[in-house]
C-alpha cells in the first residue's frame, strides 16, 4: 500500500466505491491465484496528479489477453466461464466510476500482470 503524506479528498458514495474497489482487488487475485506465493504480489497506490486523484492497482497476474482488452468492461464478458465468472464486476465497476466523474485506465501484459488506473476529480482542487 503507497498512500501519499497528506490525504486526498475525493467525492464518493462510500458503498458503491467499495464495491468497485472490490471488484478489481478481486479480479487482481484471481489472476494470481494459480502464481507460486512469492510471484503473487498486489500494489495498490493513490496520489494526486493537478486536478485529479489516481488510484492505481496492480498485480503480476497472468494477464489480460490483447484481444480481451477492449471487452473487459462489457456487460457479461469474462475469459473464464459463466459458471465460475459472470462477467458483471468490471462493467458494474465502470459504471460507478462513469458516475463519480471518472474514468479507468488499463495496461496488460500476458504473464506480467495488470495495472488498473481509477481516476477521479480531485475535490480540494475544484472546490477550493
Amino acid at each position: 500500500l503507497e498512500l501519499p503524506e497528506k490525504p486526498v479528498t475525493a467525492l464518493l458514495d462510500r458503498e458503491y466505491f467499495s464495491q468497485a474497489l472490490h471488484n478489481i482487488i478481486r479480479n487482481s487475485l484471481d489472476a494470481m491465484q494459480q502464481l507460486e506465493p512469492p510471484r503473487r504480489n498486489l500494489t495498490i497506490r493513490a496520489e494526486t496528479m493537478d486536478r485529479w486523484i489516481i488510484l492505481e492497482i496492480e498485480d503480476t497476474g497472468v494477464g489480460i489477453a490483447e484481444n480481451n482488452l477492449d471487452k473487459i468492461f462489457n456487460p457479461f464478458f469474462s475469459s473464464h466461464p459463466f459458471s465460475r465468472q459472470w462477467g458483471i464486476g468490471l462493467s458494474l465497476t465502470y459504471k460507478i466510476v462513469a458516475a463519480h466523474e471518472g474514468h479507468i485506465e488499463v495496461e496488460s501484459r500476458r504473464g506480467a500482470g495488470t495495472t488498473m488506473r481509477v481516476i477521479l476529480p480531485n475535490v480540494k482542487k475544484i472546490y477550493v
